[in-house]
């Protein structure tokens, strides 16, 4: 479904249940409601499937493998910084110049037990350490070995849908048609999802409208 079908799904289901309320939404009202429930529809699936595997094919799209390289060496850990698109931990491995360990995410607060605890420590010889995350950076913990890079296996954010509407974005851009990623049920849920938010705020759509017209008479 191209973001022109999910705009005219939308603007349809809300005049079905409000004679004529969803025919003057706006395009970057949409965009900006759709990105809105599809975040939250993907924190609930994440949630949702550390307790039931059954549907994490929902998002399994999002699954991303990265390595990054060129940490920043620190007192007791190396320091990553994670990818820009970075949402959920999954897993990952430090990489010691040929040979792997894993590393365990744990708590910030639980650290300085952690590092004293025989069975929790960082250690080459069990092939496993500890890390944590926190302002946008993955610290891995370190022993007697070096840590070269990191291969980090996370959930990114999905892709922000847009619409061309013949206005700049707020970086001074021409906005552009970007299609929504996910398909068939899921796609139609996040849609059904957006109504529900949309129909909640018609009034506030109509107070948007109003503005915008006033504004583009006067330039």
């Amino acid at each position: 479904m191209t973001v022109l079908e999910a705009y005219a799904y939308v603007t349809n289901a809300l005049n079905k249940l409000s004679s004529n309320s969803g025919q003057n939404i706006p395009k970057d009202v949409f965009v900006r409601f759709f990105n809105s429930v599809q975040y939250q529809w993907v924190e609930d699936r994440v949630k949702l499937n550390e307790l039931n595997k059954i549907r994490i094919d929902e998002i399994q799209q999002l699954v991303t493998t990265v390595e990054i390289q060129s940490p920043t060496k620190k007192d007791q850990y190396y320091e990553f910084n994670l990818p820009t698109n970075y949402n959920h931990y999954i897993r990952s491995y430090s990489d010691l110049k040929g040979c792997g360990i894993s590393n365990w995410l744990v708590k910030e607060g639980d650290i300085n037990v952690l590092l004293n605890d025989e069975f929790w420590k960082p250690s080459k010889e069990w092939g496993e350490t500890i890390c944590t995350i926190g302002n946008e950076k993955i610290r891995v913990y370190y022993d007697d070995f070096t840590i070269s890079k990191l291969n980090l296996v996370y959930y990114r954010y999905p892709v922000e849908i847009n619409m061309a509407d013949g206005f700049p974005d707020v970086n001074g851009n021409p906005t552009v048609d970007v299609d929504p990623e996910f398909r068939g049920s899921s796609l139609i849920e996040i849609l059904n999802l957006t109504v529900q938010a949309l129909s909640g705020n018609i009034d506030d759509v109509n107070r948007y409208n109003v503005y915008s017209q006033n504004v583009q008479s006067h330039t």
